[in-house]
């Protein structure tokens, strides 16, 4: 039985009446390392570093920006999941000798890219699909602008931002952006395009960081720390039978469309839909009546 169905029975012969409070939900946390991540690289506008060890964000001794990617899989929280809370933790080892305080902020990247296998400090020339610079894709599709474009490669809203200053962990903590990004993605998977995280101090040089990468075995990698609750299983309650009328309750969520379903063997048969019930714009208690001259009944009400 689906974890997210409770089945009740009635049976004709006698009435049957219960009464079951609503499970709540629990609370479920998730620590995801990235799945995908690279920097774009101005020094080497056409070099991949997707399997590089590091990543940097800010600006070289040279004058050249630096920005990074990261991409995480959403695919084991259940499409029901509601997110409560989204913090994004990365580890600066090692500043440039410009670097002084500073903020990075991340967006949510609009467009989707190649992670790429180029390696080395500065990367690799890019083989064809990898993310550069110029590129989301190598070799001919370009981010709007180089490095992308505010509004256009990636959001112009802020999801999350942290102070930074030298090497240390440091956590963009949950913020309302933060949390609908995620929310978004598990919702619709195909627009998960990840993040791209941009130093604030970008206009001056020799201010670059570097962060361990996914492939870094011997430094913490990213991780998004995820707080989330599924809806509970929708349980049957106040079952009674009443001549040939069944009736039975369940408590609905907000904002989650609900099917009743019926079957009269518990076993085998297909599921037959009773009633569809849009999601509603706050919990309630819903009432539930059925005529059968059967001698048995089962019902499940269900949310997607």
């Amino acid at each position: 039985m689906n974890a997210r169905t409770r089945i009740a029975c009635l049976i004709t012969l006698c009435a049957i009446a219960a009464t079951h409070p609503p499970r709540a939900r629990a609370d479920l946390f998730a620590n995801l390392p990235p799945v995908a991540d690279t920097t774009l690289f101005e020094t080497a506008p056409d070099n991949n570093l997707g399997a590089t060890d590091r990543l940097i964000v800010g600006t070289t001794a040279g004058g050249y920006k630096n920005r990074s990617l990261f991409k995480f899989d959403l695919s084991a929280l259940p499409a029901t999941a509601t997110i409560t809370s989204a913090a994004f933790t990365f580890t600066i080892m090692k500043s440039g000798a410009g670097s002084g305080s500073d903020t990075f902020t991340i967006y949510r990247v609009l467009r989707n890219w190649g992670e790429g296998a180029g390696a080395g400090p500065q990367g690799a020339p890019a083989n064809a699909g990898e993310a550069t610079w110029t590129n989301r894709f190598h070799p001919d599709t370009p981010w709007n602008t180089p490095g992308g474009a505010a509004g256009l490669d990636f959001s112009s809203g802020v999801s999350g931002s942290v102070a930074v200053t030298g090497a240390a962990s440091y956590t963009i903590g949950s913020t309302p952006d933060l949390v609908a990004d995620v929310q978004r993605w598990v919702g619709n998977p195909g627009t998960n395009f990840g993040w791209i995280l941009i130093s604030g101090a970008e206009a001056s040089a020799a201010t670059a960081r570097r962060i361990p990468s996914r492939e870094n075995l011997f430094e913490p990698q990213p991780v998004l720390a995820l707080q989330y609750t599924i809806p509970a299983a929708p349980t049957l309650f106040n079952l009674a039978l009443i001549g040939n009328l069944l009736r039975f309750s369940f408590n609905a969520e907000s904002n989650r469309p609900y099917a009743v379903e019926y079957r009269d063997a518990l076993t085998n048969g297909n599921w037959s839909v009773l009633t569809n019930i849009p999601a509603l714009p706050a919990a309630a208690t819903l009432h539930i009546t059925n005529v059968t001259s059967g001698t048995q009944r089962f019902f499940r009400a269900r949310t997607p």
